[in-house]
């Protein structure tokens, strides 16, 4: 029996029932005794759902490689903490985590909601309903001889010895831990304020929706940015393309609904203190949610799958996800348009020159800056209705649309605390003074274009303001958002501070020095097996490149992973960063060939001649040969110092065998190692002579200076106190 099936189809049941009782037809006694039924009902199928969730962990910590999920995601040799990890390393097991998360967030609401928070429980009850639906259909649980019934040959067994394959390598790494759980976290949350926005909507009662959806809205912003901010840093540290943040389709996904998410904050701020905005809030609450439905439908339906690295297959869950989206819709609208005339607020205040009406605009221009971002991100989508395959946006579209709202951004939140705090003009304009003086000496140096100029200028003042206001104010309610704004504002310095990147590229010979930028590069080995100089390669078990840089007077040695990684059949390879004050200094090993293959190896086209060593070597041709029989070959017809010989490749059963030839009197092998039947094109092992010359193995190493990316880092560490601070304080105020 499957008991992780059982306890998923159980969890349905349970979830249908807790939805549907309220519903029946009963007296006002009935209805309260069906509403606490549904109540209990909930609470059980939260215990089932940790249970099911606990189940999956068991298997991975056990190994047990009956579920085809274990088998794909974990291994014996995989350690403890990454078998914790791995359950949702994949599709299905982050699903189960997002359910995980909704009846824990579900029973908070029933514990502090001061008034009936059961259509909030109800509305999670339906999100609960539409996992579990999709978790049926794609299990976790799924045992191996089902998932793959042509291997297993009716057998429900698995043969003895049998190991998993194992973790993507790219994932072995500690922020693999936290970034997807904090992520999720941020994703399941979103439903409470759409939750609470359907509540008021039903119930036609305004009045407790700001309070009660404002919390939760600051809890599910702050968690989805922290793990937004954890897998920037993680990219930065692992992909080794140099970056914090690619614009790649599934980043993006998750980036639109944080900056509506942010509009919706300030909006709400606007709500509370004017009483304005009712509408729009009650809309941006549905689309916020609605987004990171759409955010799961990109990620895991498969349609970016030739677009993003991120991205999951399809498989079979790709229409109910759009049938959950459109359900959301279609129940958010019908229920706005039949209380459109009830729903209102106070109007905005009639000037200008207010703090309000500057918290709007840069509210609306976070979401317009999202708005063209997902229609960027779904131009694969789009293209569909035109019969055009359209990729999605490229990165300098999006760098130039954002360096454009970071201004925009900028010049609100500054305007937004002039006109609230009524700064006198002197003030302002010394504030100005300092912050025009300090871009201009900071770009100076570089000649740099005017956006710089600007951007440094508007940030600086952005700092030096909140920075006063924190100190001289001293007002609680002001700290979450000054911190906020002084982080957003070094984030985009250290964005800015890209503009001056420097990148340095050259091919290094193994022990011969190399000057790259501000440091000399010495490329010493390549380690067969992971050594004790490198404690990443120890991580993966692989082979490293081994370096010694000297930058000034100082001497550093490193290593960087290298190595083909078995699970997934490709090159992995991981940076080394040197962090530095003012800035780090990036290293990639590009291109590592070592020197016995160049003595030994090349590539020939139907036809070509070339000389290796001592040998004139003549493809002539490819021959194959039983290629309707069982065991089919291929040889490369080539003539080597003007000989014919035949080396070849034999698939017998499941693996390939050498048809070895050897040079003309001589006892040296000649390998046919690869071949293209399409391009008629051959890669021929020559196995060199005891007195042929190796050549040193070489690298291509590219080198960037990235000055002053650590404001990067600081800046979203500051984003996240301020809006967990705001959390934290709200949560104590009730």
């Amino acid at each position: 029996m499957n008991i992780g099936n059982l306890l998923l189809w159980v969890s349905l049941a349970i979830s249908l029932a807790s939805l549907i009782i309220p519903m029946l037809p009963a007296s006002e006694e009935g209805k309260k005794a069906n509403i606490l039924a549904s109540r209990q009902l909930f609470y059980l199928n939260g215990v089932i759902i940790v249970f099911a969730f606990l189940f999956l962990l068991f298997a991975f910590l056990t190994n047990d490689f009956r579920f085809s999920y274990v088998y794909n995601n974990s291994s014996f040799s995989l350690p403890f903490m990454y078998k914790i990890a791995a359950i949702w390393a994949g599709k299905e097991g982050s699903f189960l985590l997002w359910l995980m998360f909704l009846p824990l967030i579900g029973i908070v609401v029933a514990k502090t909601e001061k008034t009936s928070p059961d259509i909030v429980l109800g509305v999670i009850a339906t999100m609960q309903i539409f996992l579990l639906a999709m978790l049926v259909i794609e299990s976790p649980f799924q045992f191996m001889w089902d998932k793959y019934p042509e291997e297993f040959q009716g057998r429900t067994f698995l043969p003895a010895g049998i190991d998993g394959h194992g973790m993507n390598p790219l994932l072995l790494d500690p922020w693999m831990i936290s970034h997807p759980p904090v992520l999720f976290l941020g994703y399941a949350s979103a439903i409470v304020p759409f939750a609470y926005a359907v509540t008021a909507m039903i119930k036609n009662d305004y009045k407790s929706f700001i309070e009660s959806s404002y919390r939760w809205l600051l809890f599910s912003l702050t968690t989805l940015g922290i793990g937004i901010f954890l897998g920037g840093y993680w990219a930065y540290k692992v992909l080794g393309w140099g970056g914090f943040w690619g614009w790649d389709p599934v980043e993006n996904s998750s980036l639109v609904p944080w900056l509506v998410a942010l509009a919706l904050l300030h909006t709400m701020i606007v709500q509370k203190r004017k009483k304005a905005l009712l509408r729009s809030n009650l809309i941006l609450s549905m689309i916020y949610f609605v987004l990171v439905l759409y955010s799961t439908f990109l990620t895991r339906s498969g349609i970016l799958s030739d677009f993003s690295v991120h991205s999951f297959s399809g498989g079979g869950i790709s229409w109910l996800i759009i049938f959950i989206i459109l359900f959301y819709i279609a129940a958010g609208l019908f229920l706005f348009f039949k209380r459109f005339k009830s729903i209102k607020g106070e109007p905005l205040g009639e000037k200008f020159w207010s703090w309000d009406n500057f918290t709007v605009y840069g509210a609306v221009s976070l979401a317009a800056f999202g708005a063209v971002v997902i229609v960027g991100t779904s131009m694969p989508i789009l293209s569909g209705f035109f019969a055009k395959n359209v990729a999605s946006a490229i990165g300098d579209f999006y760098n130039n649309l954002a360096i454009m709202f970071a201004m925009i951004f900028l010049v609100f939140m500054v305007l937004s605390t002039i006109s609230m705090q009524n700064y006198k003009k002197i003030t302002a304009a010394l504030i100005g003074a300092v912050s025009v003086i300090a871009s201009i000496v900071i770009n100076y140096y570089f000649s740099a274009p005017v956006v710089p100029y600007i951007l440094v200028a508007a940030a600086f003042f952005t700092i030096i303001q909140c920075s006063l206001d924190l100190i001289l104010l001293k007002v609680k309610p002001i700290i979450n958002s000054r911190i906020a704004h002084i982080g957003t504002a070094a984030l985009i310095l250290g964005c800015v501070a890209g503009y001056y990147n420097e990148s340095y590229q050259k091919t290094l010979s193994m022990g011969e020095e190399e000057i790259l930028g501000p440091v000399t590069i010495t490329f010493d080995k390549f380690n067969e097996l992971a050594g004790e100089e490198s404690d990443c390669c120890l991580k993966h078990g692989g082979s490293s490149l081994a370096f010694t840089m000297l930058i000034g007077s100082k001497i550093k040695k490193f290593t960087c992973p290298y190595y083909i990684s078995e699970q997934t059949n490709s090159l992995y390879r991981e940076p080394y960063i040197l962090r530095r004050l003012s800035g780090d200094i990036y290293v990639i090993a590009d291109d590592h060939i070592s020197g016995i293959e160049k003595a030994s190896v090349i590539f020939l086209s139907s036809g070509e001649k070339t000389t290796l060593g001592d040998c004139e070597i003549v493809l002539l041709n490819l021959r194959a040969e039983g290629m309707m029989s069982e065991t089919p070959a291929t040889y490369a017809e080539i003539t080597v110092n003007g000989r014919r010989v035949s080396p070849g490749i034999k698939l017998e059963g499941d693996h390939y065998r050498q048809i070895e030839a050897f040079v003309p009197g001589t006892k040296r092998e000649i390998r046919l190692q690869g071949f293209d039947p399409g391009e008629k094109t051959a890669r021929i092992y020559v196995e060199p002579s005891h007195t042929a010359e190796i050549p040193a193995d070489t690298v291509l190493v590219d080198l960037s200076v990235k000055p002053l990316i650590w404001l990067v880092w600081l800046g979203t560490i500051l984003i996240a106190i301020g809006t967990a601070y705001a959390t934290v304080r709200r949560q104590k105020l009730g």
